[in-house]
């Protein structure tokens, strides 16, 4: 799921196994994304959010039963910043928090 859009959402298709999907909330078409998506062979489809209580513990179900996996981001020590930034250019790493 991506929720940035852009750039980031054809970062998201690198990151999505084959076969998988990519579903964009900011509305709109992406640029890019459809080339990327097709070479990785990847879907992806856009979706408009409005708040929902019952859809928002749905999801949480399906995390807790493990049905629904949702990657942790990285971790790294500050004067890792370089690095860390290189590795998330080249689509390695799709979040990083630094420690401070």
């Amino acid at each position: 799921m991506d929720l940035i859009g852009g750039e980031f959402a054809v970062r998201a298709v690198s990151l999505t196994k084959q076969d998988g999907i990519v579903v964009g909330v900011p509305s709109g078409q992406q640029q890019g994304l459809d080339e990327a998506a097709t070479q990785a062979g990847v879907r992806w489809t856009n979706v408009i959010v409005e708040p929902d209580h019952v859809a928002l513990e749905y999801v949480a179900e399906l995390i807790e039963n493990g049905e629904l996996h949702v990657p942790a981001p990285a971790t790294a020590p500050l004067e890792d910043v370089v690095e860390v930034h290189r590795q998330m250019d080249e689509g390695h790493l799709p979040k990083t928090v630094l420690a401070m």
